[in-house]
């Protein structure tokens, strides 16, 4: 379980988060929905502990992020994670493994289950944008984590590969995987998480699982107009 409790964030004079309080059960898939600006990137950054929180905590089962992901491990992509272009698929995935004392044999089942088996020896910078997407995943599914924190994991994949990331997160939390993700493709988002945290201009503008979704608006897009557009003209 992720828990986000009266969470903010200010640099200098300008509070990007305002008392943010949510909570991302286990066994679930959660999504923030904003646009660019509303402090989702910045709420990943602070639960990561890659920025400090002004005040407030964002844990995991009550425990920091460097404490909990040692023993139950974390996995994270983030849309800033970019790979060095001239490494082979196999060396990245091994260059990460490596620091968390994983084997290799490890790197060479993950890139099989994210379906680059069989390139595992070519050079990322000749990789589709779907491919590179494909390789994030491998890289945070390393050491079988009980938690999944990804930025836009659907971004450039064909739509066979949203079918597989799909059903790769939904099989995750079913078998009680956490989930916490971010994307723009109100779509995809729609079918695949459980439950959705609207962020606008830092604090949470409303929060509705799949079910009060579908009653109180046509569709995910329906929503994310009417609560920035609706809400900032009154």
């Amino acid at each position: 379980m992720i828990t986000f409790d009266n969470l903010s964030k200010k640099f200098d004079t300008n509070e990007v988060l305002k008392q943010v309080t949510f909570v991302v059960p286990s066994g679930s898939i959660v999504s923030l929905v904003g646009p660019n600006g509303s402090g989702k990137s910045t709420l990943l950054r602070i639960l990561l502990e890659l920025e400090s929180a002004t005040s407030g905590k964002a844990l995991f089962d009550g425990q920091p992020y460097t404490e909990f992901s040692v023993n139950h491990g974390v996995g994270v992509s983030l849309d800033t994670m970019i790979p060095h272009p001239s490494r082979r698929a196999l060396d990245q995935l091994w260059w990460v493994a490596a620091a968390k004392g994983l084997p290799k044999t490890t790197c060479i089942e993950k890139l099989s289950q994210v379906g680059l088996g069989d390139v595992s020896k070519r050079r990322i910078k000749g990789f589709s944008l779907g491919m590179k997407q494909r390789l994030r995943i491998a890289t945070a599914l390393l050491g079988n984590p009980s938690v999944l924190v990804l930025d836009e994991p659907v971004n450039g994949l064909d739509p066979e590969g949203v079918l597989w990331i799909r059903t790769l997160l939904q099989e995750f939390a079913d078998n009680g995987g956490t989930v916490l993700i971010t994307s723009h493709l109100m779509s995809e988002l729609e079918q695949l998480a459980d439950s959705f945290v609207f962020l606008r201009k830092g604090i949470i503008a409303e929060q509705l699982d799949r079910v009060c979704l579908r009653e109180k608006y046509a569709s995910l897009e329906e929503a994310y107009f009417r609560i920035n557009h609706s809400r900032s003209e009154g």
